[in-house]
């Protein structure tokens, strides 16, 4: 009888949000080998508590009043573990209580490409790091950039991005079926840059804005409630503009079996989880150059990329023109999905990872 190998995952908060999401697919597919015992630190909770609690023992996840730095603090997280996993570069002071230690460190940095290549000085320098730790990033944009500036070759793991078990065809809305419908799912906030897609609707000719339709929905964040509400009084003046609030994910899986294509017109993005699930639903993608999936998009050969809000319009116009010849680029973007980010092919990163742990 093998005893397990206990891993901590660290991260910020149980939010919303892609970070969280990314750990809970990669602790599903740690918990499908029978190898791993799974815990959880963090010192912010959120909505996806829930999600987490449904897939380990409540007793796993533990929830930080505050950073505590103390002696027994120290000896609690450096003792019990055989490998830790920091999530994303918030949870930076802890990795002073790993540093020459002999506990494999793996550090996921999960920021976007072109947030890192702003602000390096706010990453980890990986020369810095003892050898127990290995940096990780969440997409090829990310590793290049850590090459470039560092001549570091970080390891490149992948969000996991789970197909649904069962689709519903229940839609709360009405929707055309003369129309080339594009799907916006996203939280309303400006690094999303719903304001971005807006302008190029706009400057659509009328024989174009009337053949497609474009639905926006997602949460609020509280400190972009000001943004969201200029979001709607300018999309109030469109008759081809839906916006509307959060759906539950099933009726965002049927919106995205029942689109032509989802867009993320972000001016910020690390790797947008809904273009992922786009690309598994077979779908067109439209993504700005400032996301981290752009770094694996071919423009009009497996999706497509804009630069500017010229080429923004540019796009739009051709996938209206042509979305019902477009079979073998939706195709081309599943594979993308199925080589890089399907359960599958994540799986086999991790276990490259981890097999000697």
């Amino acid at each position: 009888m093998y005893s397990k190998k206990k891993i901590l995952c660290i991260t910020p908060d149980l939010r919303k949000t892609g970070a969280p999401i990314a750990l809970l697919g990669l602790i599903k597919i740690l918990l499908s080998n029978d190898k791993y015992d799974i815990y959880v630190m963090t010192y912010g909770t959120g909505e996806l508590l829930t999600s987490y609690t449904q897939m380990l023992d409540e007793k796993k996840i533990i929830i930080l009043d505050f950073l505590n730095p103390t002696p027994e603090f120290r000896t609690s997280i450096q003792s019990g573990y055989d490998l830790i996993i920091l999530n994303t570069a918030a949870v930076y002071p802890f990795s002073f209580f790993f540093q020459n230690t002999e506990i494999p460190v793996y550090w996921w940095i999960h920021e976007a490409p072109s947030l890192i290549e702003d602000s390096f000085p706010a990453f980890p320098n990986p020369h810095l790091l003892s050898s127990n730790f290995q940096l990780c990033v969440s997409s090829a944009g990310s590793a290049e950039l850590f090459r470039s500036h560092y001549s570091y070759d970080a390891s490149v793991l992948p969000a996991p991005v789970f197909a649904p078990e069962s689709i519903t065809t229940d839609i709360p809305l009405e929707l055309p079926d003369d129309r080339v419908l594009f799907l916006i799912p996203a939280a309303y906030t400006g690094l999303k840059g719903q304001d971005i897609l807006l302008s190029s609707i706009s400057r659509l000719p009328d024989e174009f804005g009337k053949r497609a339709l474009f639905v926006f929905c997602g949460y609020t964040l509280d400190k972009q409630i000001r943004y969201k509400e200029e979001l709607f009084r300018i999309a109030s003046g469109f008759d081809n503009v839906l916006m509307m609030d959060e759906f539950p994910i099933e009726t965002i899986y049927a919106l995205m079996n029942r689109c032509d294509c989802v867009i993320a017109p972000s001016r910020v993005d690390t790797i947008p989880l809904t273009i992922v699930e786009g690309m598994m639903f077979k779908k067109l993608c439209l993504v700005s150059s400032h996301t981290g999936i752009s770094h694996y998009i071919k423009d009009c050969v497996n999706g497509f990329v804009f630069n500017d809000t010229d080429e923004l319009l540019q796009r739009l116009l051709l996938i209206i023109s042509d979305h019902n010849k477009m079979d073998h680029i939706a195709q081309n973007g599943f594979k993308i999905y199925e080589d890089y980010f399907s359960p599958r092919s994540v799986s086999e990163v991790i276990n490259k990872y981890l097999g000697t742990v």
